[in-house]
């Protein structure tokens, strides 16, 4: 035994048994304040790291597999599936990770096109052609009994048109076989110009904002169609419609998913649940002129121009969830050309310049090509 233990252990007059137990208490009191530095500089660090990712812009990007595209700035590009489809005038392309897949040639001064799933359909706005693709190539070509004003595919295949022939519009609905499984008409003078249309992705259900005129006032409606056995006992097999719109008019309208749709005013978002025959989840009226729309299969995003002057900012962009709950709102300077939703990011793009940002608006990729 060391002397100054000994002395130190006479003056507290403790047993060698008692020294021994109180040695023992001071080793684990020790083992303890260590495995608690410990966690304490893990959380630290942890929390660190966290707030270093959350402001952490990426300014580079790796690149990869890149593509040559000729004739690229006359093209019009829309997503389908992990890659993308280029259209013009004179075709349509479908573009995989390494190569071109497929491209067919056409002629069309306004090709309409629009992808879900695996299939891909044009058609040219005002003609009666009509072109179903899959990741394969050429499926089916098609003609329409009218000109074509709007054009929709499903998820198996199934297109949908609006049509037109003087004062009267059509609804078409074809296989893909080119099997005609709805046919009906709507009068300009009673249901009004027909603005935009969407299909579920199983082709059984439809919205269409229409917009007409009552006592002189320009007003707009929403309809919903079911083709599936719900709606077989109703006229024109519409089984719900809404009018709150008034003065206000409906641009877009999207099925999210096979019972969530979506309809954009002028002046307001409004989200419809509809398994079988439609009613509202949530509505949200806006100050703001409402300038782009973007979504996924998870949430609505709205880009507005804040005409309140309350901001010094003169934009926000704003993103529900398909309950209508705010999940995402910031107000910025930027215009931003073209806007997408991918998993729980914002992202902005333009010919020079690609961000990525967050839901709490920060950015995380601000790249400059």
């Amino acid at each position: 035994m060391k002397i100054t233990e000994f002395f130190r252990r006479r003056n507290n007059n403790l047993t060698e048994e008692e020294e021994f137990i109180r040695i023992i208490d001071a080793h684990r009191r020790n083992k303890k304040i260590r495995h608690l530095l410990v966690a304490v500089i893990l959380v630290i660090a942890v929390i660190s790291m966290v707030i270093y990712w959350n402001v952490r812009i990426f300014k580079d990007v790796k690149v990869k597999s890149n593509i040559e595209i000729t004739n690229g700035s006359e093209s019009k590009y829309i997503k389908y599936g992990d890659m993308l489809v280029k259209y013009s005038e004179d075709g349509i392309s479908y573009i995989g990770k390494k190569k071109i897949i497929w491209n067919y040639a056409f002629e069309m001064k306004e090709p309409l096109v629009d992808t879900c799933g695996e299939y891909v359909v044009a058609a040219q706005q005002g003609g009666t052609d009509i072109y179903l693709f899959n990741k394969e190539g050429l499926v089916k070509q098609m003609q329409s009994s009218y000109p074509i004003v709007k054009v929709d595919v499903a998820r198996q295949g199934v297109v949908a048109c609006i049509l037109e022939d003087e004062d009267t519009n059509y609804i078409e609905i074809t296989d893909k076989e080119g099997n005609k499984l709805v046919a009906g008409r709507t009068e300009l003078s009673s249901n009004g110009y027909p603005l935009d249309f969407a299909i579920s992705d199983d082709g059984k259900k439809m919205v269409v904002s229409y917009l007409y005129v009552s006592s002189g006032v320009v007003q707009s409606k929403v309809l919903f169609y079911n083709f599936s056995d719900v709606g077989q006992n109703e006229v024109d097999r519409m089984v719900g419609g809404f009018n709150q719109y008034a003065q206000s008019v409906v641009p877009f309208v999207k099925f999210i998913n096979n019972d969530v749709a979506v309809c954009v005013a002028d002046d307001r978002i409004t989200i419809y649940s509809m398994k079988q025959k439609p009613s509202i989840i949530s509505e949200e009226e806006f100050d703001e002129e409402i300038e782009k729309v973007c979504y996924s299969n998870e949430y609505v995003g709205l880009f507005l121009k804040d005409s309140t002057e309350q901001h010094k900012e003169e934009h926000r962009m704003v993103v529900y969830n398909l309950k209508g709950k705010e999940v995402m709102s910031f107000y910025t300077d930027d215009m931003y050309e073209n806007i997408g939703i991918v998993d729980d990011y914002v992202y902005t793009y333009d010919d020079v310049n690609f961000k990525l940002l967050n839901f709490k608006g920060k950015t995380r990729i601000d790249y400059a090509f």
